[in-house]
């Protein structure tokens, strides 16, 4: 048997969660407030809080929240991520001798099995597009993969 696995991560930085912020804005149709913006925000005089009161929310001209960043949404970006794990099996010479082959393998891997962290959307290793580095926009986390297979050498 062979077992190999890689950890990959990072610590200590701060990720702008932009799909966040564009979401607590209220200034979609489809999209609402996160739940930590409803439960959390302002309803009335006294209430220390980190969301304003969203019926009350300044619109511009064109009927959308004025858009700007706010130091409430950077969030620890710090992950571990279990990149790869593969395990084999090379069958013994008795057993490939019999078949006429010089050698055997059965494996089975994973990529991309878990994430650890505090980050609260996808993925906290997202890909930066042009000059927003740092910035999530809401791309697709790294898609996680299983399978088999089989080495044959004759």
């Amino acid at each position: 048997f062979t077992l190999s696995f890689l950890f990959n991560g990072n610590e200590k930085f701060q990720v702008y969660n932009l799909v966040k912020a564009g979401q607590n804005a209220n200034s979609s149709t489809y999209s609402p407030p996160s739940w930590d913006a409803v439960l959390n925000s302002w309803h009335k005089p006294g209430d220390d809080v980190a969301y304003p009161d969203f019926k009350q929310i300044q619109k511009d001209v064109n009927g959308d929240v004025r858009k700007g960043q706010n130091s409430l949404y950077l969030e620890d970006g710090s992950f571990i991520r279990l990149s790869s794990v593969r395990l084999t099996y090379k069958l013994g010479p008795a057993i490939t001798s019999k078949l006429k082959m010089k050698s055997i393998m059965v494996y089975i891997f994973g990529d991309n099995l878990a994430t650890w962290t505090n980050y609260s959307w996808y993925d906290p290793e997202f890909s930066s597009k042009g000059l927003n580095i740092g910035q999530d926009n809401g791309t697709y986390p790294k898609r996680r993969e299983a399978g088999a297979g089989i080495n044959v050498n004759f």
